[in-house]
Parts: C-alpha cells; structure tokens; sequence
C-alpha cells in the first residue's frame, strides 16, 4: 500500500481518489491555435463524449471505495500506482496541505 493509502484509513468518513478521466471531447480546444484545433478535429473521434469523461469522477464521488480509498482510478476501475511515480515525502506533503485545507470541514473528534 502506498503511505497515503495507509494514512487515509485514519479517516473512515474520508473518500479519497485520484484519477484520470480520459482525453474528453469538450469545447475547451475552441481557444487554442489553429494547427492544434485541426489536429483535436481528427483526434476527438476517438475521444470520450462528457457523459463518458465524468463517469470516473462520479464513480470515485459516490462509491464506497473500502480498500482502495486513496487509490488512482482509470475508467472507474482501481489501478496500480507505478512506484516510481510517488514517493512518501511527496504523499507526506500532499496530505499536510490537504489536511490544512479542509480540516474546517472534517468533525470533531
């Protein structure tokens, strides 16, 4: 289990999750330079409809996630985190700025 995971179980009535949604066919491209709007043109066949894209946010807003609380989620599935890619003292961070934001919003003890 990655730290942040561990540390999480501390908190039974916090969810938390990372995740990807996937490249999503929005209006967002509409601003940006003329070669890349060509190029998301071409792309965007392939990509997920916004329906599609909040899927995985809506699933990791509204599931109980149990053991994998904490996790990173790709097309609501839990996904393995490559180790490589985090290390406790960036999680240790993460977590002391997330407690300090929304600690007015967690219950007593």
């Amino acid at each position: 289990k990655q730290w942040y995971q561990r540390r999480v179980r501390g908190y039974p009535s916090l969810t938390s999750a990372s995740l990807h949604p996937g490249t999503v066919n929005t209006q967002v491209y509409r601003s940006s330079g003329v070669l890349y709007r060509c190029i998301a043109s071409i792309l965007s066949h392939w990509w997920k409809e916004p329906e599609e894209g909040a899927r995985t946010t809506l699933y990791c807003a509204t599931a109980k996630l149990g053991e994998e609380n904490g996790g990173y989620f790709v097309n609501s599935e839990f996904r393995a985190v490559n180790k490589k890619q985090v290390n406790d003292e960036t999680q240790v961070k993460l977590w002391d700025v997330s407690m300090e934001i929304i600690q007015k919003f967690l219950k007593s003890s």
